[in-house]
């Protein structure tokens, strides 16, 4: 992965839970019962970053694989709580 593809990944990660987190704030503000399954999806996205992030943090290149690996389980977390308790697919 490039250095430019890495960076576009991580400002998508934060464009979508930015989008997910408005979201939440709206529902819990009008007491939707789906607003825990939006948390939910906003949690996942938090942990896709955090993952995304720590990419940059070690030197050896493995490692850095290791956590866009698990960036990626997150987001993919994030997409099926998305798609079963919300309703429609994220956009890929």
């Amino acid at each position: 992965m490039t250095a430019l593809e890495e960076r576009s990944l991580r400002y998508s990660l934060q464009a979508l839970w930015e989008a997910v987190s408005e979201g939440t704030r709206s529902r819990v503000a009008s007491l939707d019962a789906a607003a825990s399954h939006w948390w939910k999806v906003g949690w996942a996205l938090q942990e896709a970053q955090q993952a995304g992030r720590r990419t940059t943090t070690g030197g050896d290149p493995g490692e850095a694989d290791l956590w866009w690996h698990i960036a990626f389980l997150h987001l993919d977390h994030a997409r099926r709580l998305w798609k079963v308790h919300i309703g429609q697919p994220l956009p890929r």
